[in-house]
């Protein structure tokens, strides 16, 4: 274990709330990013939940709610209004505060960021770095990742992208403690493989692969196979990179950057 992996550690923890969901919780604060808290998505699109939600919109123990981009399963619209009453601050792109507001939701208590902007709040850094996200029919145009800041580490969070070399800037501000990074290969995200030689390049001290494990139509053995591919990818370019890989299991699906993640 390095002393970078140790710090992380100690100081913050990360855990899986399915999907591209996590909860960053550090000395300062807890910021959750993508966190699907409903069903909405089985109104809008019929496609069911495979497990519980970890957290319910009133038990979700963050200050801060970061949403990459405006797709349901990311900008869950369905429980921001339980969110904002709780006095939540939201950060994300302006499509995703269009929407907020539209659900008639205090403009004041959404902030909005785009690609190459940063801000300080609740005691952590939000900085939002590009991401590729452009699928028919869903485009998301102002899409983002970002890095989290806290506690002097940085954890990077692609959000839904494809590779594009702009994505290489969530290193700009420093070493990343972990990525955690897109890898289902459908609906604009990069594969196993593009996933890995990106990580490659970013170079974060681990990687945590996520995009999957939500849906009821999802297979144990696709998502399998998505995982040993990206990790075999990483061992032969780059072996010094530790993956670290979500799970559900017990009351709550932790990973922590050290190793130190229950694992199955």
């Amino acid at each position: 274990m390095s002393d970078n992996q140790s710090q992380v550690a100690d100081l913050l923890r990360i855990e899986w709330l399915l999907n591209a969901g996590f909860l960053i919780t550090g000395p300062s604060g807890a910021v959750a990013i993508d966190p699907y808290l409903s069903d909405g998505c089985e109104t809008l699109y019929g496609l069911r939940r495979a497990h519980p939600t970890v957290y319910t919109a009133m038990e979700l123990p963050a200050s801060v709610v970061v949403a990459t981009h405006w797709h349901e399963d990311h900008f869950d619209q369905d429980s921001a209004a339980t969110l904002a009453e709780r006095g939540i601050t939201f950060v994300g792109p302006p499509s995703c505060k269009a929407r907020f507001t539209g659900r008639g939701l205090p403009s004041e208590q959404f902030i909005p960021l785009s690609a190459g902007e940063s801000i300080d709040v609740e005691g952590m850094t939000i900085s939002a770095t590009p991401a590729r996200h452009l699928v028919p029919g869903f485009l998301a145009e102002d899409a983002i990742g970002v890095v989290v800041e806290m506690a002097g580490e940085r954890v990077y969070h692609s959000g839904d992208t494809e590779y594009d070399r702009s994505l290489l800037q969530a290193g700009d501000r420093g070493a990343l403690s972990a990525a955690l990074v897109s890898i289902n290969g459908t609906g604009g995200n990069m594969n196993p493989i593009e996933a890995a030689c990106f990580v490659a390049q970013l170079r974060p001290a681990c990687v945590v692969p996520m995009h999957f494990g939500l849906w009821e139509s999802e297979s144990t053995a696709d998502r399998d196979r998505l995982v040993d591919q990206f990790t075999m990818a990483i061992e032969a370019l780059d072996p010094s990179i530790a993956v670290r890989v979500p799970f559900v299991g017990g009351d709550l699906a932790v990973v922590a950057p050290s190793g130190i993640d229950g694992s199955e």
